[in-house]
């Protein structure tokens, strides 16, 4: 199956349904950006917790939303000028196994129930990462 892009110029290009796949996926992804730059305590309480006062937190939750929008609308971008998604999607799981890792080893400070949060979140969007990866050029 195959997906009808409109680029600029005005000539007709073909998406795969992978590609398509990549493209739906990027736009889930900046959107959690924008969310997590909108309201980052909200977003971000069950994997880091919501300290009183409001948190210096929201800081590191924006620069996590700021990625991925910035990364995941670039990706898209190229994705549908034609450019190879794999190196948008290694990108995109590079950032999912940064947010693993340093949560595996802050996991001491944070709140209960924030690992699982981090390990579910992070590791659905890389199995889906990887998935796509394997399905796409």
């Amino acid at each position: 199956m195959t997906l009808s892009v409109r680029p600029r110029r005005g000539a007709r290009r073909s998406v795969t349904l992978a590609r398509g796949a990549v493209l739906a996926n990027f736009g889930l992804r900046g959107a959690y950006g924008v969310a997590m730059l909108a309201a980052p305590g909200r977003i971000g309480r069950p994997w880091l917790g919501r300290p009183d006062p409001a948190a210096p937190s929201d800081v590191p939750l924006r620069g996590v939303g700021g990625r991925e929008l910035a990364l995941h609308a670039t990706g898209a971008a190229a994705i549908v000028r034609s450019a190879p998604a794999r190196t948008w999607l290694l990108a995109s799981l590079s950032g999912d196994l940064t947010d693993i890792a340093s949560s595996i080893v802050q996991r001491r400070q944070l709140p209960q129930g924030g690992l699982r949060a981090c390990l579910l979140t992070g590791g659905g969007s890389a199995l889906t990462t990887l998935v796509l990866l394997a399905v796409s050029d």
